[in-house]
């Protein structure tokens, strides 16, 4: 199991590595699009702003959600060392109830952020949709690019929540695992 959970945090070190690199480039392009803003006026010039203060934005809320699997992968490997310490007899007993309590509480706070993740996936979807509503009505090729680069943008975070609430899922099985053999060691 240790294995898979280093496997799982290199995994995630190196999108977020990725992640703060492509965040440094939408910044660039951002302030790049801010200074042609103060030249050129017109709705692409305006809308390739929000569209790269955007990719700014997701790159942000994408990094947020490594920081966390980051923290889940922590959590996991000490209950799960806690969980071997107890089987082999090396463990408090005096401890297992404080494992208990921590990875139960760690359960809770999982099934909150699935709560959140999920509102926010739906928030992104919608404005997806809205986005691709406008892209219709546009009447320059030039905006509507634009457009559908926000698009791809919120798709790329919904695809993030996604992933994100299939790794909540997987961290609350192993903990849930845990919690069941410690109130089996309670016993």
């Amino acid at each position: 199991r240790f294995a898979a959970i280093d496997r799982s945090e290199e995994e995630a070190k190196s999108k977020l590595a990725r992640q703060n690199v492509e965040l440094n480039q939408a910044h660039h392009k951002l302030a790049s699009a801010q200074e042609v803003a103060k030249t050129t006026a017109g709705p692409a010039t305006a809308e390739q702003v929000v569209a790269w203060q955007m990719a700014c934005d997701v790159r942000r809320k994408q990094i947020s959600l490594l920081n966390q699997r980051l923290a889940d992968l922590t959590v996991s490997r000490i209950c799960w060392d806690h969980r071997y310490r107890h089987i082999l007899g090396n463990g408090d007993p005096e401890d297992y109830q404080d494992d208990l309590q921590r990875a139960t509480n760690y359960v809770e706070r999982l099934q909150e952020a699935a709560r959140v993740i999920t509102i926010k996936a739906n928030e992104a979807r919608v404005e997806q949709a809205t986005l691709r509503n406008r892209a219709e009505g546009v009447q320059t090729e030039e905006h509507q690019q634009w457009l559908i680069f926000q698009q791809k943008e919120l798709s790329s975070l919904g695809e993030a929540f996604d992933t994100r609430l299939v790794e909540i899922s997987s961290t609350r099985q192993l903990l849930s695992r845990v919690i069941d053999e410690t109130k089996q060691m309670l016993a």
